[in-house]
Formats: C-alpha cells, structure tokens, sequence
C-alpha cells in the first residue's frame, strides 16, 4: 500500500477489501489521499481509529461503505459525521447500525441521508444498513 500512499494523493476513488487487513496501513492511505470521494473499506479489524482518521482527512467524502466486525462506538460515528459531508451514500456494518442511536445521529447530523433498506454484505455475510441521499 506504500506505492498508492506515496504516488495516489489525487486518488478520488479507493475500495480496500481483505480478511487479513490492519489499521496501519488503511490510515497511511487515507492520511496521504485527502481528496477521496468514494471510500469503501472492509476488512475484519476495523477500529474507530481508521473511523477518526476518515473524519480528520475525507473533507470531501462523497460515498462511505464500511464492513467490519468490530463495534464501532456511536461517539466514533458521530465524529465521522462532523467531520465528513457524506452527500451520497452511508452503509454501516449490522453492529453498528442495529443501534438506534445511530438513525438518531445520523438524523441530526446528516440530515439529508435517508435510511432506506437493510443489505447482504460481503466480508461475514451479515446485512448492514444503507443510508442514501433523499
């Protein structure tokens, strides 16, 4: 991932999918490619570091899809979504979005993204709810 960190920072687009993926290298990237709009990321691992590291670097998020399965907080959530205008799409892995808190921050935060429908995901199988633009 050193050759996209070092010779991508214009990169818009970035899906990084892996069971065997750590934090590390993901906030590399997203800390040198501060001008993704489409940012899909799922891999098993996943911390709300890389959730602060996307609030912190992704002023211009476009579309976020996250798969993971560990819990990431709703305070995590909540800084993504001060940090970032996510003016498309939204999914959140089923840990996270089964949290009624999230409908609630998400709602006042991001007001203009709808819940709209419970998917299948990819990594473990299990659904994730999708928030789009009304």
């Amino acid at each position: 991932m050193s050759v996209i960190t070092e010779s991508c920072p214009q990169l818009r687009a970035l899906d990084v999918c892996s069971k065997i993926l750590t934090d590390e290298p993901v906030i590399a990237l997203i800390e040198s490619c501060r001008k993704v709009e489409d940012l899909v990321l799922h891999y098993r691992n996943m911390t709300t570091s890389v959730i602060n590291t996307i609030a912190q670097n992704c002023p211009v998020l476009r579309l976020l899809d996250v798969e993971c399965d560990q819990e990431l907080s709703v305070d995590s959530i909540g800084t993504l979504l001060r940090g970032c205008t996510i003016r498309g799409r939204l999914a959140l892995p089923e840990n996270v979005a089964l949290n009624s808190d999230i409908d609630k921050l998400v709602s006042k935060l991001a007001p203009h993204l709808m819940k709209r429908s419970q998917e299948y995901g990819s990594l473990n199988h299990g659904t994730y709810t999708l928030y789009e633009m009304s």
